[in-house]
C-alpha cells in the first residue's frame, strides 16, 4: 500500500490534516485582514487621514469581506470542491496584497484593500463547514478551538512584524512580502488536504432543497451578540495604538503591546474548546462578555499607557478567546446539510454589520477624543451580556 492510498483510508489522519490545512489557511486569512490595522498609523500618516478616514479603510475591508460570505457559504453548502474554493480565496488575497503595495492614493488603497476582503471571504463559511461536520461535538469545539487560536495568532504577528519592520522598510513592503507568504499557504493547502477531503466525507446530501435550522429563535439573538462583538473587535483592534501612542507610548511599543494582547487572546481561544465542554456556551460567553465591560471601563480612568498594559491584556483574553464558543453554538444551532450557509449568514449579518464601527469610532474620536473608544466598547459589551444571559441556551456539553 502506497502512502498516499494508506493516507485515503486513513480516516483519523485525514482529520489532523485538515485541521493542520485549515490552521495555516486561517492563519494567513487572518493576517493579510488585520495587516492593515497593524499598519494604519503609518498609514495614516503618509496619506495624512484623520481618524475617520482611518476607520473607514478598515471598514471597507470588513465589510466586503462579510457582506460576501453568505454568498460563499450558499455555494459552500452546494458543491464538493471546498478545497479548490478555498485556495482560490488565498490566491485572491496574495494578488490584491500585491496591489495594495502600489497604493498611489487613498482611493487605490480602499479600493486594493476591499479586494482582499473579496478573498479573505472565502476562508471562514468554508473551512468552518469541514470542521464542524467531521468532528464529535467535543472534539469539534477543541478543534474549533485550534484553528480559530490559529488565526488569532496571526493578529499578534501582523503586529509584531509590522511594529519592527514597518517603520525600517516601509509599509508597503511589508505588503509585497506577506503577498509572496499567502501563495506559497495556498499550494501548501492544496498539497496538505488536495482531493482526499472528499475520501472520508460524503457532501451528497448537501443538495438538499430546503434551508433548515434547527430552532431559528436561537439564531437572532447569536447573530446580535457576534454584532456587538465584532464592533469591539474591530475598535479596540483598529485604535488601540493610536490610543496608547496618543497617551505618549512610542509606535513599536505600542505595537508590541497589542501583540501581548493577541497572544493571551490566543491562549483564551486555545482553552475555551475545553472551558466550554466544562460549563457550557452560555456560561462562558456571559463571563468573557462581563470581563470585556469592566476592563474598558477601567481602562477610560487610566491616563498611565504603561500601566494600561495588563488591562489591556486582559482585555485581549476575553475579546480573543470568546469566539470558539459562539462558532460551537453556531454549529450546534445549524442544520448540518447547510453549516456553511449558515456561517457566512452570521458572519455577514454579525460580522459584518461590527465592520461599520472602525469608520462610526473614528468619527466619534474626531470629536470626543480616543477615549471615547472605550467607552464605546463598554456599552457594546455590557449589551451582549444582557442578550447573552437572557437569550442563549446552554447546550448539553456533556454529550458527545
Amino acid at each position: 500500500m502506497t502512502f498516499k492510498s494508506w493516507l485515503m483510508t486513513n480516516k483519523q489522519t485525514l482529520f489532523h490534516r485538515i485541521i493542520f490545512g485549515s490552521s495555516i489557511a486561517h492563519f494567513a486569512n487572518d493576517l493579510s485582514v488585520m495587516l492593515i490595522s497593524a499598519t494604519l498609523p503609518l498609514v495614516a500618516q503618509e496619506f495624512q487621514l484623520n481618524y475617520a478616514m482611518a476607520g473607514l479603510i478598515v471598514t471597507s475591508i470588513i465589510l466586503l469581506m462579510n457582506i460576501l460570505q453568505t454568498f460563499v457559504g450558499y455555494i459552500a453548502s452546494r458543491t464538493d470542491k471546498l478545497i479548490p474554493l478555498l485556495v482560490s480565496g488565498l490566491i485572491t488575497i496574495s494578488a490584491a496584497s500585491f496591489l495594495v503595495s502600489l497604493s498611489a492614493d487613498y482611493i487605490h488603497l480602499i479600493f486594493f484593500q476591499s479586494l482582499i476582503g473579496v478573498g479573505a471571504s472565502v476562508y471562514h463559511p468554508v473551512s468552518y463547514s469541514l470542521l464542524s461536520n467531521i468532528h464529535r461535538i467535543r472534539d469539534r469545539r477543541k478543534a474549533l478551538g485550534y484553528v480559530t487560536a490559529s488565526g488569532d495568532s496571526a493578529v499578534p504577528f501582523a503586529f509584531l512584524v509590522s511594529g519592527f519592520l514597518a517603520p525600517l522598510f516601509g509599509w508597503r513592503t511589508i505588503y509585497i512580502l506577506w503577498g509572496s507568504a499567502v501563495l506559497i499557504t495556498a499550494f501548501v493547502v492544496f498539497y496538505v488536504i488536495g482531493k482526499c477531503y472528499e475520501n472520508v466525507y460524503n457532501r451528497s446530501t448537501f443538495y438538499a432543497n430546503k434551508f433548515v435550522i434547527k430552532d431559528i429563535s436561537k439564531l437572532t439573538p447569536l447573530i446580535l451578540i457576534v454584532f456587538l462583538l465584532a464592533a469591539n473587535y474591530r475598535v479596540i483592534s483598529s485604535f488601540t495604538v493610536f490610543y496608547l501612542t496618543d497617551l505618549g507610548m512610542p509606535f513599536e511599543s505600542a505595537n508590541l503591546t497589542v501583540v501581548f494582547m493577541m497572544i493571551i487572546g490566543t491562549i483564551g481561544a486555545a482553552l475555551s474548546g475545553t472551558l466550554t465542554n466544562k460549563i457550557g456556551e452560555k456560561n462562558v460567553t456571559v463571563t468573557f462578555c462581563v470581563i470585556l465591560t469592566l476592563t474598558s471601563i477601567i481602562t477610560t480612568s487610566i491616563d498611565n499607557a504603561y500601566l494600561l498594559i495588563p488591562i489591556i491584556c486582559i482585555i485581549g483574553y476575553s475579546l480573543v478567546g470568546i469566539w470558539p464558543t459562539l462558532y460551537s453554538y453556531i454549529a450546534k444551532a445549524a442544520n448540518k446539510n447547510f453549516v456553511a450557509l449558515t456561517y457566512g449568514m452570521i458572519f455577514t449579518l454579525g460580522w459584518g454589520g461590527g465592520a461599520l464601527f472602525p469608520y462610526v469610532a473614528g468619527m466619534i474620536a474626531d470629536f470626543l477624543g480616543l477615549k471615547s473608544i472605550y467607552l464605546i466598547v463598554a456599552i457594546l459589551s455590557f449589551m451582549a451580556t444582557v442578550i447573552a444571559y437572557l437569550k442563549l441556551e446552554n447546550s448539553d456539553f456533556l454529550t458527545n
